[in-house]
């Protein structure tokens, strides 16, 4: 709970009008005093990062675009086309969140999820590379590992019984 001294964020921004315009405010105000809602965050973003439970990525990544959202209002960059871009893709990146999130023996696949998000699988992919820099496949593989240890840590359930909870046929 102590004053939060420094925190160091980069932001990854692929929209070329966007990053020129966050190039040239930083240069300006390349770092500020904050306030206290975002020591707040700060320091949850240490508490999960030190905690590294179950689901601790996706609440950092919530933490990161909250203060990602704090720093945009705090450089001032009120341009309707950007808030409209971080809104579908912090849409997006809550319904994977969500599609991931869910029983592991209820997720069905790819071609579903990309429905649900009117993209094509290829897209799907794109996505879930740029958010999670891993594709389909090893984000559901590395969700049913996590999943797994969880339930082996915390229940008393066998590994077939394990197994089947993540949507394994066997052990």
């Amino acid at each position: 709970g102590g004053a939060i001294e420094h925190f160091a964020v980069s932001f990854i921004v692929t929209d070329g009008k966007l990053a020129c315009d966050l190039s040239e405010k930083i240069r300006d105000c390349n770092h500020f005093n904050i306030s206290e809602e975002m020591a707040k965050t700060c320091r949850e973003i240490y508490r999960e990062y030190e905690n590294a439970g179950l689901y601790c990525n996706e609440k950092i990544k919530a933490l990161l675009l909250s203060l990602m959202i704090s720093v945009l209002r705090i450089l001032d960059l009120n341009r309707e086309r950007e808030a409209t871009f971080f809104a579908t893709e912090m849409e997006r990146a809550e319904i994977i969140d969500s599609f991931f999130g869910k029983q592991l023996e209820c997720i069905q696949g790819e071609k579903q999820l990309a429905e649900q998000l009117h993209i094509s699988e290829r897209q799907l992919n794109r996505i879930i590379l740029q958010l999670y820099n891993m594709t389909f496949r090893q984000k559901m593989m590395q969700t049913k590992m996590e999943r797994s240890a969880w339930l082996l840590k915390t229940t008393s359930k066998k590994i077939g019984e394990v197994a089947q909870a993540v949507g394994y046929d066997s052990e």
